[in-house]
C-alpha cells in the first residue's frame, strides 16, 4: 500500500497538482503493480485559519474549497490515469481522504501563568490551590475556544475529515490483521 501525503493549506488546482510530478510517479507505480494508494489531504484546519483570519463569509470558502480540493485531486488522477497509461483503473472518492493529523496543543500551566494578564496575576499569586486552579482552567478554555473553532467547524459542516484515530481505523480496512498491533492508539 502506498499513502501519499498533500498538504492542502492553500488551494489545489489544475496547475499546481499538473506540477507535482509525484502524483504521476505513483499513479504509475500503482497501475503497474495493482496496489492500493491513498491521497491524504492534510493541513485543511491550517488553510481555514488562514482564510478566517482575512474572510468575513470564511466558513463557505472553506467548506467550497476543501471539497473542491478533494475533486479537483481526483478528477487529476483520474485524467492521468486515462490519458497517459491509458487504463480503465480509475480511483474512486474512498482513495482520497481529508485528515487532520496533528492535535491541538496543550499548554503547560506555567505558560498560562506567564500569559496572564496583570489583575489575574495577581488573583492568582494570592489565591489558594483550588483559586488557581480555577483560574488557569478559565484563562486556557479562552485561549483555546479560537484553536476549537476551526475544528468544530469541519465536524458540524460533514466535511468528512478524519482525525488520527479513524484515519487508523480506515488503514486497518486496507492491511493485513497480523499489522494492525502496530497501529494501536495507546
Amino acid at each position: 500500500m502506498l499513502i501519499y501525503i498533500i498538504k492542502e493549506d492553500s488551494v489545489l488546482d489544475a496547475d499546481s497538482l499538473r506540477k507535482n510530478e509525484n502524483i504521476n510517479n505513483i499513479i504509475e507505480q500503482r497501475l503497474k503493480y495493482k496496489i492500493p494508494i491513498l491521497f491524504l489531504l492534510t493541513h485543511a484546519d491550517i488553510y481555514c485559519e488562514k482564510v478566517r483570519k482575512t474572510e468575513k463569509n470564511w466558513k463557505e470558502i472553506c467548506k467550497y474549497q476543501i471539497n473542491n480540493n478533494k475533486k479537483e485531486l481526483l478528477e487529476h488522477i483520474n485524467e492521468l490515469i486515462e490519458k497517459n497509461f491509458k487504463s480503465n483503473f480509475k480511483m474512486d472518492e474512498a482513495d482520497v481522504i481529508h485528515t487532520v493529523l496533528i492535535e491541538p496543543k496543550r499548554i503547560k500551566n506555567e505558560d498560562l501563568i506567564s500569559q496572564l494578564p496583570d489583575y489575574l496575576k495577581q488573583m492568582y499569586d494570592t489565591g489558594d490551590e483550588k483559586a488557581k486552579e480555577l483560574i488557569l482552567t478559565a484563562f486556557a478554555s479562552g485561549l483555546q475556544s479560537n484553536e476549537k473553532e476551526i475544528p468544530k467547524f469541519l465536524s458540524e459542516e460533514n466535511i468528512d475529515i478524519l482525525d488520527r484515530k479513524k484515519l487508523i481505523e480506515k488503514l486497518k480496512k486496507y492491511l493485513p490483521t497480523q499489522y494492525h498491533s502496530a497501529l494501536n492508539m495507546n
